[in-house]
C-alpha cells in the first residue's frame, strides 16, 4: 500500500504534448523510511494512455528546471540516503561504472572517478595482504582474496558515508523538501 507524505502533481503543455509530472515523498508498506519519487506521463495528442511514462527526468527537468533538486534524489529516502546506498555503492565500484556511481551517490563524475580509483587500489592491497597471510599464491582468484577485496571496499565506502556523504544527503534532503513543499499542485 502506497501513503504520500507529500504530493504534489504539475502539468506541462506544449504543442500536442502534455506532461504529467507527479513528485513527492511516498512512503510504501513494509519499508522503514518515505523516499522522494519523481515520475511522469507524456501524452501526445488525444490519446488517452501515455505515450511514455515513468523516470522521465530529462523531460521533467526541461520542462520544470527547478524540480532538479527532487530529479537528483529519486529513490533516496527521506534522509537523502540512497535506496541500498552501501551496497550499490560498492557494487559500482567493482564494476567500475563511473556514471551509475556518480548518480546512485548524487556526486559529479570526477569525485566518482577518484572514488573508484582510490578505493580499488586500497581493497586490492588489502586484499593481497589477506591473501597472502593466508598463504594463497594467486592474489585475485580466490575466494579469500575477493571476499577481502569486497569487505575493503564496504570499509572504505562506510567511512566516506560518515565522514561526508551523510551531511551533504542530508542537506539535499532538507533542500528537496522544502523545494516540495513549496510547490503548488498543478502549474
Amino acid at each position: 500500500m502506497r501513503e504520500w507524505t507529500i504530493k504534489r502533481v504539475l502539468v506541462h503543455e506544449e504543442g500536442d504534448e502534455r506532461l504529467v509530472v507527479t513528485t513527492g515523498l511516498h512512503h510504501l508498506q513494509g519499508n522503514e523510511r518515505p523516499y522522494f519519487s519523481t515520475t511522469a506521463d507524456l501524452y501526445v495528442g488525444r490519446r488517452q494512455e501515455p505515450e511514455a511514462c515513468g523516470c522521465l527526468h530529462k523531460e521533467v527537468i526541461k520542462a520544470f528546471p527547478k524540480l532538479k533538486p527532487l530529479v537528483d534524489i529519486h529513490l533516496a529516502d527521506d534522509r537523502g540516503h540512497p535506496m541500498h546506498a552501501l551496497a550499490n555503492a560498492v557494487y559500482w565500484i567493482e564494476q567500475g561504472h563511473v556514471q551509475h556511481l556518480a548518480s546512485h551517490l548524487i556526486i559529479d563524475e570526477a569525485a566518482a572517478q577518484a572514488m573508484i580509483e582510490d578505493f580499488t587500489g586500497e581493497a586490492k592491497r588489502h586484499a593481497d595482504e589477506a591473501a597472502e597471510r593466508e598463504g594463497d599464491v594467486a592474489p585475485g582468484c580466490d575466494a579469500v582474496w575477493k571476499r577481502a577485496h569486497h569487505a575493503a571496499l564496504k570499509q572504505l565506502m562506510q567511512e566516506t558515508f560518515d565522514n561526508s556523504l551523510y551531511a551533504m544527503w542530508d542537506q539535499l534532503a532538507k533542500q528537496a523538501l522544502q523545494l516540495l513543499t513549496n510547490l503548488p499542485t498543478e502549474e
